[in-house]
């Protein structure tokens, strides 16, 4: 009789906050959880012998699985070790299909049994993973690339089954090996085949999103971060080819500092580039309204008095000319050396920047200030620069601000138009990748010829 097990003792950090109160694979992708669609192929493909291998803190988890298709568990007590010791729990691995909790199979992989093999994908994007070659498995590269690689499900037949069960009984090397490095390690005593079967799987709350956006409530879309309903809280995701652009150890660090000073109380976590933070309940503030701005202003200058130290040193003038050498575009790049040379500057102070009425937040009528993935050490005019670019102001009512909020109404004209050109030369390269930037290159091309002019 065909039986399968289920390694399924790890609550999945990496899906964090996701997998608070579910393990991985009890995760849903288009209305079906992940690991419950297994379950119902195995069924169909005529398996109806199987076992979850799970730990206290996810049997709670899989019971509505694991009652509703009447399977067995088996309990691990020592769950941090390598997944080696929870296959070893399994019993005898003859005519056997070995499991992830967290696979998504587009078409049903267990009817086939002829011989042993063991899942294969393959990507065009480098990441990190067991890469292989050819039809049957010798060996593996444990790198960053591209081209086919280990993922899904194996299935073992009736003698290479029992033979695995012997090897993992007489291991004695890494207690946090994986039951691969175990199979590598005798792979000469298997013809295992290497079979490419159309399956996804998931590391990363983006990688989910990715596949199924509509699994959460998507409520915001940003310029880095995708923004989602999770319960009462906002769950911010980078977005879209955003990811490298982000430094979450250098937002974190400010985070802690301006939530302690009342600047951003909605900060609650982040973990793995994924950022909670409690539902703000309010509205977003209005550039054009006088009460409203002078609150911005006078929240801006509470900002740049926090203390900046361990903060990474970056000018807006350097993020200018970093974003538009990639858009490789020589009239942007013209302009830019023209604008950022010799600039003004009146002080380096902590600055939010990405400082805008988006970010801007007014709740019980004070603000709230949130998304500090931009925040460095800069100049004071980075963020009124900023403010200015990313606002849908004409030139009268640039003026009214600069004249009103403005120290140095000149110079801070200069710094928007710098603050423009860099969200021009963003929009460029985000519209290459094939990212649809919203209208953003209209509201910040406007405002670049808008703010040379004024110069």
């Amino acid at each position: 009789m065909t039986k399968a097990v289920f390694l399924a003792c790890g609550k999945g950090e990496r899906m964090w906050p996701l997998t608070l109160d579910r393990p991985k694979g009890m995760l849903t992708a288009y209305g079906e959880v992940l690991v419950e669609r297994q379950v119902r192929q195995l069924v169909e493909a005529g398996v109806d012998d199987i076992t979850f291998v799970v730990s206290a803190a996810t049997v709670t988890g899989y019971a509505p699985i694991i009652e509703r298709y009447d399977c067995r568990v088996i309990t691990n007590d020592s769950p941090d070790d390598g997944n080696w010791v929870t296959l070893s729990l399994a019993g005898n691995l003859d005519d056997c299909f070995v499991c992830s909790v967290d696979d998504w199979f587009e078409s049903n992989p267990f009817f086939f049994k002829a011989a042993s093999w063991y899942g294969v994908s393959s990507t065009d994007a480098p990441r990190d993973e067991w890469f292989v070659d050819g039809n049957v498995l010798e060996s593996v590269r444990k790198e960053a690339g591209v081209g086919r690689f280990l993922c899904g499900c194996a299935y073992f037949c009736v003698g290479d089954g029992e033979r695995m069960t012997s090897f993992l009984g007489a291991y004695d090397g890494d207690r946090g090996a994986m039951w691969e490095d175990v199979l590598l390690d005798n792979v000469g005593d298997f013809d295992m085949l290497l079979r490419d079967i159309d399956v996804r799987e998931f590391d990363t709350v983006r990688e989910l999103l990715d596949f199924d956006s509509a699994c959460l409530e998507k409520v915001g879309n940003g310029a880095t971060n995708d923004t989602y309903l999770f319960g009462d809280k906002v769950l911010r995701v980078p977005g879209v080819g955003c990811g490298d652009r982000l430094d979450r150890v250098n937002e974190l660090l400010v985070e802690r500092r301006v939530n302690w000073f009342g600047i951003d109380t909605s900060f609650i976590e982040m973990r793995n580039g994924v950022k909670l933070s409690r539902l703000v309940k309010g509205k977003e503030l209005d550039p054009r309204d006088h009460d409203d701005l002078v609150m911005a202003m006078g929240v801006l200058r509470k900002i740049h008095m926090v203390d900046g130290r361990g903060v990474r040193r970056r000018s807006l003038a350097e993020r200018c000319m970093s974003e538009v050498k990639l858009s490789d575009n020589g009239e942007l790049m013209a302009l830019a050396e023209r604008l950022c040379v010799d600039l003004p500057t009146v002080g380096k102070c902590l600055c939010h920047g990405d400082f805008h009425p988006g970010n801007i937040l007014v709740e019980g009528g004070k603000p709230v200030v949130i998304d500090w993935e931009y925040a460095s050490v800069g100049d004071r005019f980075d963020d009124i620069g900023l403010f200015l670019s990313c606002v849908d102001y004409d030139r009268r009512e640039a003026e009214v601000f600069l004249d009103r909020f403005a120290d140095e109404p000149s110079v801070c004209v200069r710094y928007a138009t710098i603050a423009s050109l860099m969200w021009t030369a963003w929009c460029e390269n985000q519209v290459k990748s094939g990212v649809d930037v919203g209208g953003w290159d209209v509201l910040c091309g406007g405002n670049l010829k808008m703010y040379l002019e004024m110069l």
